[in-house]
């Protein structure tokens, strides 16, 4: 990512433990318009100056514990944010994987099996305990349709609900956590591209879990998959994206 010249916007950050006792020494990372990472000082707080405006992901990490997950902000200086995280031992740490079954090497193949393509924003998650480890419901705000097998509501704000295996629990003193193929939970406050299927329930999934789960966000790609479609697009403008999605997801 090519680093852009530096403005006004800010961000502090203070870690505790779960005690509510200052970390020091935490890794801060911060990825967005610019990446940096700032170690926390013997009062658990890291700062972030002279930041551009823009949308960022900013998270707090140190072997052994664990947050509820990375925090997405929207900067535009002079102004500022600031975060506090808590850090806790991890519990339990599971994945799970699921059969293949598509192909991912081209927009074109991932979408012809998709009921849905679309542009959303989320805007809300809750993660419970159920027959598999976890399941994480995500609130989604759809922003754009790119192909619909399945009647949605007016695409102006309408809201669906995106289930994904896997996610993280606080139990108070430690943290649990279970990943479906490697895909951590959907940050509250991102923009994503998902490639979505009807299950037999009726629930929506993810197709592919990371493969069918692409990040939008300054305006660039961020594909979560590793091959395929995931590589040749990661770091892409979103319009050149969303111009291939119109011919590809319709196909």
């Amino acid at each position: 990512m090519a680093q852009t010249a530096a403005g006004s916007a800010y961000v502090d950050v203070s870690v505790v433990d779960r005690f509510g006792a200052p970390l020091e020494g935490v890794t801060v990372r911060l990825s967005g318009m610019v990446k940096r990472e700032v170690a926390t000082n013997a009062s658990g707080r890291a700062a972030f100056d002279d930041l551009p405006d823009g949308r960022y992901e900013v998270d707090a990490v140190r072997t052994g514990l664990l947050s509820l997950g990375p925090r997405i902000i929207d900067l535009a200086g002079p102004a500022g944010k600031s975060l506090d995280f808590a850090l806790k031992p991890v519990a339990v740490v599971a994945a799970g994987m699921a059969c293949g079954g598509f192909d991912p090497s081209t927009l074109q193949t991932l979408a012809a099996t998709a009921d849905l393509v679309l542009h959303v924003k989320i805007v809300g998650q809750k993660t419970t305990d159920g027959s598999t480890p976890f399941s994480t419901t995500n609130s989604a705000r759809v922003m754009q349709v790119f192909k619909a097998r399945m009647s949605l509501p007016s695409v102006g704000g309408s809201m669906i609900a995106v289930v994904q295996g896997g996610g993280r629990i606080d139990r108070g003193d430690a943290i649990d956590a279970h990943f479906f193929n490697q895909l951590p939970p959907l940050n509250v406050g991102d923009e994503y591209v998902l490639l979505l299927v009807r299950g037999t329930d009726g629930v929506l999934y993810i197709q592919g879990a990371e493969e069918g789960t692409f990040v939008i966000r300054n305006d660039r790609v961020q594909s979560l998959g590793s091959a395929g479609a995931s590589a040749k697009w990661k770091d892409a403008p979103a319009d050149k994206f969303f111009h291939a999605l119109v011919f590809d997801g319709r196909k």
